[in-house]
């Protein structure tokens, strides 16, 4: 892989996520989550090896580089994790905190973002533990971004935040504006990087105008 350059951030290659979503694509979802309870050592075994991966392309990322080692997993759903935080402490914590640890004796001042889907509020704790920086999508709909702000401070910053599926690709202006507005006021500025919480595949481009120009008369 060519180094990338300054000020840029990447992901290490993998199968929608670094661990979890990649055994369960390998395995199969039902198989896996079985694995993990019955299975474990096959789960571990697994996990191990795409650890490796992780690390292994971590290292070359923080060689090139980057500023921001971009790490993803998608546990939870809209309400709740899939797993157990016990699991997710036995199963992942110690291997996304090694591929961490190792790529900031690389690259000290490394940033690291970490993206989940739904609501994964009970692992945040974790996360800061192991260093990560930024997290994402934060879904209004699936987690308190102001809770998350006030128990976390400066110790997190907050990438996302800003609608529901429904109001990106069928809001009104002036909602997606307010929606905006609120965001900066409760979690801003510092910490807060505002961008759409959800794919915004089919929103109409007069949404994303309302919100470019509703962040920018946010922070002139």
């Amino acid at each position: 892989m060519a180094p990338q350059g300054p000020g840029r951030g990447r992901c290490p290659p993998h199968l929608g996520g670094q661990l979890f979503e990649t055994a369960c694509r390998l395995r199969g979802f039902n198989n896996f989550l079985r694995d993990m309870l019955v299975n474990q050592k096959l789960a571990h075994y697994l996990l191990d090896q795409l650890t490796a991966i992780m690390i292994h392309n971590s290292l070359i990322l923080a060689r090139s580089g980057i500023d921001i080692l971009l790490l993803d997993d998608d546990v939870a759903s809209p309400g709740q994790l899939m797993i157990s935080p016990d699991m997710w402490r036995e199963y992942y914590k110690p291997r996304l905190a090694d591929a961490i640890r190792i790529a900031r004796e690389e690259a000290p001042e490394l940033l690291v973002f970490y993206h989940c889907d739904g609501n994964f509020t009970r692992l945040l704790p974790d996360l800061v533990e192991i260093g990560v920086n930024v997290i994402n999508p934060v879904q209004p709909d699936c987690m308190d971004a102001a809770a998350i702000k006030q128990e976390f401070g400066d110790r997190l910053s907050l990438w996302g935040t800003v609608g529901t599926a429904t109001l990106w690709d069928y809001g009104k202006l002036r909602q997606i504006q307010a929606e905006v507005r609120r965001r900066i006021d409760t979690l801003g500025p510092a910490g807060l990087l505002l961008a759409p919480a959800y794919d915004i595949d089919f929103t109409p481009v007069e949404n994303l105008r309302a919100f470019a120009d509703a962040v920018e008369e946010g922070y002139p």
